[in-house]
Formats: structure tokens, C-alpha cells, sequence
């Protein structure tokens, strides 16, 4: 549900949806840390988040902001629960911060709040819409990018944030996207901000626009934080948990 149920429905949704687990089930598995706390109410679970084959987002040669110009990436639905209203109003405060700081923004999706850009036609000079991307495609697009932006209000996991860091960009992400939180070690390549917050949004962004020196150094971390989401950790945890179970 977009926009969220009532609090005092949520127990009873999650009741129902975790009977066949409780019932049945010698183990649990969670995508992610949030989720198998929510699964340990109802017996022993354990994290198993998303993995992927990365190597398709390997950025090879590209290069970092050329001619000077921060290129900031944003991929995603366009709604509410995504923050896109949260990333425009960044955008717009960013924009009137007085920076001679050379940066641009391009939005890699659809959806409801795509109004908004019509809205504000003075960002036009900073903000591009590439409009839906096939996922064949993805990898490409964030290989010529320099930041990933993911301002969600709530993600259950999103294997975008590991997606962004296998290309080599930094990201800024929230509190509230499971992907970020559970990323160990508090790397640099990673920032978290609070969700729906536009302010703290810019001034992430901000920090971005006055190192764009440091990407580089800060791409190598975010390739290396990635390798922890990559198939290969995903097939050795596995079978770690599946031997577990069997145990």
C-alpha cells in the first residue's frame, strides 16, 4: 500500500502472513536483518538478503564527473513511498544554495509523482528525466553516473543500493531502506539520512558536490562493499543455511 496501513492493522496482517511459517517451517529465513527480527517472533530465523551477478555493473574504465560536472542518479518509481518528493525538494534547495559547483541529476523511471518535474520547470537546467529503463539496460546508465541517490520512505531490502555500489558510485540512501541499514562497518561510500527529510537530503548531496575529488577513492570502496551482495557470497551463504536446516 503506497502510503501505509493503520498501525493496529499491521500485527494482524503479519499474523496471518507468518501462520504457514510458524505452522510448518523447521527454519526461517528473512531479506535482510529487519525482517528476521520480525521472523524470530515466530521461531529461529535467520538473514538471508538478496545477491545478484554483479559483475554486469562492473564500471571498467568510465571516469568520474567529466568536464567537472557531478552527475547524481536516481532510479525508481516515482511515488511517495520511493520519496520522489522528497529528492525534488532536495533538488530545489541544493539548487538555491548559491554553489557555482558544476552538478546535474537524471531520474531513471515513471510513476504518479512524475507531475512534479512539471511543476518546476526552473530545475530544468539541472535535472534530466531518462524515463523507464529496462533492466538490461540499468547497468549501463548508473556506469555513467557518479552518485546514486535512493531516497525511499520504506524498502523491505532494495538490491539497487548493492546494484550502485557494484558500479562504483557512492550512495545516499535512508534510515528506512534495509539494503543501507544492514551494510555493515559504516563505509564512506555509504551515507543514510532520514527518511522524508529534504534538508538532510541536499546537505548528503552538498557533501558530495564540494569532494567530487574523493569519488574515486570512494568508487573502489563501494565496489568492494558490493562483493558482499555479489552470487557468489549469495551461493555460499546458502548453503551454509541449507546445511543449518539440515543439521
Amino acid at each position: 500500500v503506497e502510503r501505509g496501513v493503520p498501525d493496529f492493522v499491521v500485527p494482524f496482517v503479519r499474523g496471518s502472513a507468518f501462520w504457514p511459517a510458524r505452522t510448518f517451517a523447521r527454519r526461517l529465513w528473512g531479506i535482510g536483518s529487519e525482517a528476521q527480527n520480525q521472523l524470530s517472533e515466530s521461531g529461529a530465523a535467520d538473514c538471508l538478503p538478496y545477491y545478484s551477478d554483479l559483475t554486469r555493473f562492473d564500471r571498467g574504465s568510465e571516469g568520474y564527473a567529466p568536464d567537472g560536472v557531478l552527475r547524481f542518479l536516481y532510479a525508481g518509481r516515482y511515488s511517495f513511498r520511493k520519496g520522489f518528493d522528497t529528492l525534488i525538494a532536495a533538488i530545489e534547495e541544493l539548487r538555491s544554495s548559491g554553489s557555482t559547483a558544476k552538478w546535474t541529476v537524471s531520474l531513471c523511471g515513471d510513476g504518479d509523482l512524475k507531475p512534479l518535474l512539471a511543476e518546476k520547470p526552473e530545475l530544468a537546467d539541472r535535472v534530466s528525466d531518462l524515463g523507464f529503463q529496462e533492466l538490461a539496460e540499468v547497468p549501463a546508465v548508473m556506469k555513467r553516473h557518479d552518485v546514486f541517490v535512493t531516497p525511499s520512505r520504506y524498502d523491505g531490502w532494495g538490491m539497487v543500493v548493492p546494484e550502485a555500489l557494484a558500479a562504483g558510485m557512492p550512495v545516499i540512501a535512508t534510515h528506512s531502506m534495509g539494503s543501507a541499514q544492514d551494510i555493515s562497518g559504516n563505509p564512506a561510500c555509504l551515507k543514510r539520512v532520514e527518511a522524508g527529510n529534504a534538508q538532510a537530503l541536499a546537505q548528503a548531496m552538498q557533501w558530495f558536490v564540494e569532494n567530487k575529488s574523493r569519488i574515486p577513492e570512494l568508487g573502489k570502496e563501494a565496489t568492494q562493499v558490493s562483493g558482499n551482495y555479489d552470487s557468489v557470497a549469495g551461493a555460499q551463504r546458502f548453503a551454509a543455511l541449507v546445511d543449518e536446516a539440515l543439521s
